[in-house]
């Protein structure tokens, strides 16, 4: 961003490149988004709020006596001696997710960290789901802490009676380009292409989105803390946008009831349902690097990132 020229690729690329944006690397990115608003000039507010993310410090998987990779998704330390339910994400996930298990996404062929659980569970590849469901014999551990720290909504435009309030979350599971690196960058490209939208919009660039220890939803936190303090300014907001995971394909405007309800689980969601409109892009192909190391610059497209950018800036100009 040389010379004040805004990148919404350089601007994605550069928050990809602080790698995973959990816990303390979060507050990395929430500072390089704060120098970046300063460097056009644009005016913000903090919303700063103490929360936990789940920290990892030991896992392993034993299958037959072979180790194989394996991530954590849960929030405690567990042990498993025993077969355990092994399913896959996308298709055949149960409905009750409070006994240990392990999971794959069968679009992706990297570990994908697809839910979470308050119980033990692991994510592997899909490749080595195969060869761990065949095994007799199986083990793993895992050993947990949780790391606390001072998360940051960065608020900026009007915080007094917005007529729109644009949300998007910069924390990230994996490098995060789609989800979403590319939402805060386009949110950010909206501003610098018309800073009058300020004057009657308001945009919440969040944190502390993707995990937390809040129940009964671990993510969307940092959606909650804002909806907990302006409450009322929700409410009175004519319309609500949120924007996540965008770049991939041309932009979807939705506002149906099963999109909002996983994108923006506030705890009054449904009070806000008929007048929020979700933007994102093609969610089949979301599944082939969700919350996985694939998750890369080589997940979006510079001319998907322009379209995105302009149906938000029309969405926000129109009356």
């Amino acid at each position: 961003m040389k010379n004040n020229i805004f990148s919404v690729n350089s601007f994605t690329k550069a928050l990809v490149n602080l790698g995973e944006r959990q816990g303390k690397n979060e507050k990395n990115a929430a500072r390089f988004l704060k120098q970046s608003l300063r460097s056009f000039a644009i005016p913000f507010r903090e919303q700063t709020f103490l929360t936990k993310v789940p920290v990892f410090r030991q896992i392993s998987l034993m299958a037959d006596g072979k180790r194989f990779s394996a991530m954590p998704t849960c929030f405690s330390n567990g042990l498993i001696r025993s077969k355990c339910a092994i399913f896959d994400a996308v298709s055949d996930m149960p409905t009750n997710l409070n006994e240990p298990f392990i999971h794959f996404n069968s679009k992706c062929r990297a570990i994908s960290r697809s839910i979470h659980s308050q119980g033990l569970s692991l994510a592997v590849s899909p490749e080595d789901a195969k060869i761990i469901r065949r095994s007799k014999m199986l083990k793993a551990t895992v050993r947990v802490r949780s790391q606390k720290y001072q998360a940051i909504n960065i608020l900026v435009g009007n915080l007094r009676s917005p007529k729109k309030v644009i949300f998007g979350h910069y924390d990230s599971l994996g490098p995060g380009a789609f989800d979403n690196a590319s939402g805060i960058a386009v949110m950010l490209k909206t501003i610098i292409r018309d800073p009058g939208l300020l004057h009657d919009n308001l945009f919440v660039f969040a944190a502390n989105e993707e995990l937390s220890y809040d129940r009964p939803d671990y993510w969307g936190h940092g959606y909650r803390i804002f909806e907990k303090k302006y409450l009322k300014l929700l409410q009175s907001a004519k319309q609500i946008v949120v924007v996540d995971g965008v770049g991939n394909d041309k932009t979807k405007i939705d506002t149906s009831f099963s999109v909002l309800k996983e994108a923006f689980p506030l705890k009054r969601w449904r009070t806000f349902f008929p007048k929020t409109v979700t933007l994102y892009g093609n969610l089949r192909k979301m599944l082939n690097i969700y919350h996985s190391e694939l998750d890369t610059m080589k997940a979006v497209k510079a001319s998907y990132l322009r379209d995105a950018g302009d149906k938000l800036l029309s969405i926000l100009r129109k009356i």
